[in-house]
């Protein structure tokens, strides 16, 4: 092998042989073997360079795939993480809200000594108008009467708007007692089941429940409609 390299090196250095013996290498772990074949050489430092050279490592097919399929999964974990992180948010949120508009309802109370009375005969958009009108002097804004869970449902779905406020105040009589009749009655309840486990409402103690828990401590019993 030494004698088949020193030829090699020789030849290639030879720049005058017009058609030299070019020996090409192959490896196949138990020796070399010799190939010769007959051509001019143009650039002899070319070929001695790419006759000891070693291919570079590269990814095989089944490395990649399996590569891909890992980022993959991750990728669907930290999806999955962020929705969940996501919901949690936007409950809390909605259950400041309800808070927001129950302080500001016992304010409005104890100004007036009467329970705001929904005008008869209005439509949907006059019922919205009035209470966000009627609660407006305490802080509660445009924002505040929107579920961040439910504003979001309707954008990514691309249907129409229609509903201005997402909160419902319930309707006793103007008599100041009323609404603390009952301890835990509902003073405002969530337009819509949008966080799964019914709609979210605020009692007169204070306290933040879903329909569904609400349901269960009233009747002792699991609500039919729940899965």
């Amino acid at each position: 092998m030494a004698q088949a390299e020193g030829f090699l090196l020789h030849s290639l250095l030879s720049r005058d042989l017009i058609n030299t013996l070019v020996l090409l290498f192959l490896w196949e772990g138990r020796g070399i073997r010799v190939f010769t074949r007959p051509f001019a050489i143009k650039n002899p430092s070319y070929y001695l360079k790419c006759a000891f050279c070693r291919p570079a490592s590269a990814f095989t097919l089944v490395e990649l795939l399996i590569s891909i399929v890992i980022v993959g999964v991750l990728l669907s974990l930290i999806l999955f993480s962020f929705d969940g992180v996501r919901a949690r948010v936007e409950v809390a949120n909605c259950m400041a809200n309800l808070r927001s508009i129950s302080i500001a309802l016992s304010a409005q109370l104890a100004d007036t000594k009467r329970w705001p009375q929904v005008p008869e005969g209005i439509d949907e958009a006059g019922y919205a108008r009035f209470w966000r009108q009627t609660l407006a002097p305490y802080g509660v804004d445009s924002k505040v009467w929107r579920c961040p869970t439910a504003k979001r449902t309707v954008q990514r779905t691309g249907e129409e708007e229609l509903v201005e406020i997402d909160y419902t105040p319930a309707e006793f009589d103007e008599m100041e007692s009323t609404p603390f009749k009952y301890q835990n009655q509902p003073w405002v309840v969530e337009a819509g089941d949008f966080h799964g486990d019914g709609n979210l409402l605020i009692t007169t103690s204070g306290e933040t429940i879903s329909f569904n828990e609400f349901y269960r401590r009233q009747t002792g019993s699991k609500p039919p409609w729940a899965k």
